[in-house]
């Protein structure tokens, strides 16, 4: 006996009549636009407002488009019939007007598709080879995913569908919380949100060819003319004074009651906090130093031990190799006894399992260190970074040659001339007039 599926009769397909999904249903169905002519791609089908079960009291409308092979489905967010009504047929006759001037590039690619797809081939050509840090890559992923999402309003929103003209609006609605409250934001985040979306897009249009050129961003313009860039103070003499005795008493004393992997992560932090006040690398660049990218001189120079420090291409912000320099080869001599993973390739700054320290675990530390030392201040609160800055007036305050510091740091004389400045106690002139002095002979301690 064979079983099988058994055979209609009348040799008639059967097709099983699909119920709504509880919850789905259609409690108000009303087409406002009627399309029998929708079979062309230029054109688009009838346009229908609807409330469900699960909606309830709220409006939402639908269309077909054939270009896309998918029906548009959107809420108005309102429960009035007029605002509703109004909404809808606003929205079907920009899509109409698009389609019918050509205006799109139509595809069924959505914001969320495309921003995998972009962050995926980001990642395989320029992380994979350290053209550009993962760092970087996880800052542009959460512009998109998150900021940029958001903004659009829908993740499986259609990229056809989006209209340039909508990015006036971009920075004022990011300069505002959920709650419309005012955030402060500085002036490069907004730039490089900027930069990151305008990428994304000109991807989508240039290189694959999901959108038409005329739905590339349009940003508000001379949004940046009246904003004032967010300058840190550096460290003052006295702070730093503080911090470093500070810190010696809280290594020695302030260890006692915690586990071993914490006390070693408090003593690497510490170790970390005086190397980056001390040296020429940006916070970010000296948590990825390793063992064979440094070089002990023999000179010391006031009894420090003197050290250069290699930063590679890959871990420069700069996307430049150049030699930084410290003169406190004594502290990494320290953590060096201190640290159970010293081989050339492992990393300097680690926890107790040799991987490398996090911005977590110095932020912690450093939050406490600030506390505890009443360093923190109800106007400003000090940040890591900062130690950078009183790296570089130092130095100019006592004659080191800027362009040798320019190139030590990573940065250009241009840049320091117009960000340093104002936190010097002599003028630039007065100090290229000075005794040029190496940039290892400034101790402050």
């Amino acid at each position: 006996m064979v079983r099988g599926r058994k055979k209609n009769p009348d040799n008639k397909k059967t097709r099983k009549k699909r119920v709504p999904t509880s919850g789905f249903r259609k409690t108000h169905t009303e087409t406002l636009i009627k399309s029998d002519n929708w079979g062309n791609k230029f054109n688009i089908g009838s346009l229908i407002l609807y409330k469900t079960e699960i909606q309830k009291d709220i409006y939402q409308y639908s269309f077909y488009v054939p270009a896309m092979g998918r029906k548009i489905k959107r809420t108005t967010r309102t429960s009035n019939y007029d605002n509703a009504v109004k909404i809808a047929q606003q929205e079907y006759y920009k899509v109409q007007n698009h389609m019918s001037t050509g205006g799109g590039t139509y595809t069924k690619k959505t914001l969320r598709s495309s921003i995998d797809e972009y962050l995926n081939e980001r990642y395989k050509f320029e992380v994979a080879p350290k053209l550009i840090t993962e760092g970087r890559w996880k800052n542009i992923s959460s512009v998109l995913r998150k900021n940029l999402i958001e903004f659009i309003g829908q993740y499986d929103f259609p990229l056809a569908m989006i209209d340039g003209a909508i990015f006036k609006q971009y920075f004022k609605w990011r300069m505002k919380d959920k709650d419309g409250n005012p955030i402060n934001l500085s002036l490069s985040t907004l730039r490089n949100e900027k930069s990151s979306i305008n990428h994304f897009f000109r991807w989508c249009i240039k290189e694959k060819k999901y959108m038409s050129n005329n739905q590339e961003p349009i940003f508000q313009e001379n949004v940046f003319r009246n904003m004032v860039p967010n300058k840190r103070n550096p460290f003052s003499l006295s702070q730093y004074r503080t911090l470093y005795k500070y810190i010696g008493k809280w290594s020695s004393d302030g260890f006692v009651k915690h586990s071993s992997q914490t006390r070693h992560i408090n003593n690497m932090v510490c170790n970390y906090i005086m190397v980056l006040a001390n040296c020429s690398l940006r916070p970010s660049e000296l948590l990825k130093v390793k063992w064979h990218d440094i070089t002990f001189a023999e000179r010391k120079v006031q009894g420090r031990i003197i050290c250069e420090i290699a930063v590679p291409m890959e871990n420069s912000k700069v996307r430049k190799y150049r030699d930084g320099v410290c003169n406190r080869g004594d502290k990494l001599q320290d953590i060096k006894r201190l640290s159970k993973y010293t081989n050339p390739d492992d990393f300097v700054f680690t926890n107790s399992v040799g991987n490398q320290l996090t911005r977590g675990n110095i932020n912690l530390v450093w939050k406490q260190i600030m506390t505890d030392s009443k360093l923190y201040d109800d106007d400003e609160r000090l940040v890591p970074y900062q130690l950078r800055h009183l790296y570089i007036t130092e130095r100019l305050n006592n004659g080191v040659d800027i362009l040798d510091l320019a190139n030590r740091c990573g940065t250009s004389t241009k840049f320091i001339q117009e960000n340093y400045a104002p936190f010097i106690r002599t003028s630039l002139e007065h100090i290229t007039q000075m005794k040029r002095k190496d940039v290892n002979e400034v101790i402050y301690d």
